[in-house]
């Protein structure tokens, strides 16, 4: 037993773990014992995964950010080295490569990110 304070009120006293029913002799039935004996354990049966339509590799990123990034050759090679060390091989995306970099109004890439989600 434990004693439950409430406001304005003396102390009552509670029981630590009460019964849901008891089972058996043994002692009450608890929560537990419900979970493990009601039904066998969850099996997975098969997993697949989703990818959005278009894919483009490592290399075809990378030319179309080289087309987009006006900056000197040095600082560019260093940017593409963030992509090469990321190790992805395949990329995948809502809109083909082409279409990265075009400019839209914010409402438009709104509606595709909401359609794609």
């Amino acid at each position: 037993m434990s004693s439950a304070w409430h406001p304005g009120r003396e102390p009552a006293t509670v029981p630590d773990i009460v019964p849901l029913r008891t089972a058996t002799a043994q002692g009450p039935l608890r929560a537990r014992d419900l979970r493990t004996a009601a039904a066998p354990a969850p099996t997975i049966v098969g997993t697949v995964t989703a990818v959005p339509a278009y894919s483009a590799t490592q290399d075809e990123v990378k030319t179309r950010l080289r087309a987009l990034f006006d900056l000197p050759t040095r600082r560019l090679d260093a940017a593409m080295e963030l992509f090469d060390h990321a190790a992805v091989e395949r990329r995948y995306s809502v809109e083909p490569v082409e279409r990265l970099g075009v400019p839209r109004p914010l409402g438009e890439i709104q509606d595709r990110y909401r359609e794609h989600a």
